[in-house]
């Protein structure tokens, strides 16, 4: 039976894929409305129940059953806001409360494609940051592999209103199932966000390694 809150929008058609330029678009808002907070800007009020904390301490792993993935949460300063007010398509949202640096798990099922690969969505992803910032800078693609998941991994810097916002990202395809990781944060805390993204790579891993989506 699935719980209650631990579904994510699931995509029919391969069109779905392509709408993840979309949401990395969604991405670079988000950064830039708490950037400002942690540059001592104003947020509007609008925004403020977006970073409301959810109390879900007694839930250390987190299930989503339609994307075939579980997540070990993070002990320590990490927060879990509510990622449905944040972004629609984003599973889960967690806020470093001590270095004001954020993690989202964006994921996805659709039919099978065995053309669609890692690469192939890390393209897509960084082809979305572009358009919606031309100044990004981008590392060199690494293949980083986590739980029998063969992905993706890069970093940029990406300007936010006159600051620079660190990104360190993981994309990962298996059987139709699509997994995008993103950590970001000031670009002072470059360091800690690439380590931190690693760590929280290693947290997740297919309920069935084998299981094939479809597009039901």
């Amino acid at each position: 039976m699935k719980s209650p809150n631990m579904s994510c929008r699931l995509g029919t058609t391969r069109s779905r894929i392509y709408a993840l330029i979309a949401l990395v678009g969604a991405t670079l808002i988000i950064a830039f409305i708490f950037a400002s907070a942690f540059f001592g800007k104003k947020v509007v009020q609008a925004q403020a129940p977006a970073s409301a904390p959810i109390d879900k301490s007694s839930q250390r792993v987190r299930r989503f059953d339609d994307l075939n993935l579980n997540f070990d949460m993070p002990d320590g300063p990490w927060i879990e806001l509510d990622a449905q007010k944040i972004n629609p398509d984003a599973c889960l949202v967690l806020h470093h409360s001590e270095l004001d640096i954020y993690f989202m798990i964006m994921a996805h099922r659709h039919p099978n494609d065995p053309d669609f690969t890692s690469a192939e969505l890390a393209k897509l992803v960084q082809d979305g940051m572009r358009e919606h910032n031309p100044y990004a800078k981008f590392s060199i693609e690494e293949s980083e592999k986590y739980s029998q998941l063969d992905g993706v991994a890069f970093t940029l810097n990406s300007p936010v209103k006159g600051h620079l916002t660190h990104y360190a990202i993981w994309d990962a395809v298996r059987n139709g199932f699509t997994y995008e990781l993103t950590m970001y944060g000031s670009k002072q805390h470059a360091s800690e966000v690439d380590d931190m993204l690693k760590a929280m790579c290693s947290r997740l891993r297919q309920l069935d390694p084998d299981l094939v989506a479809n597009s039901k």
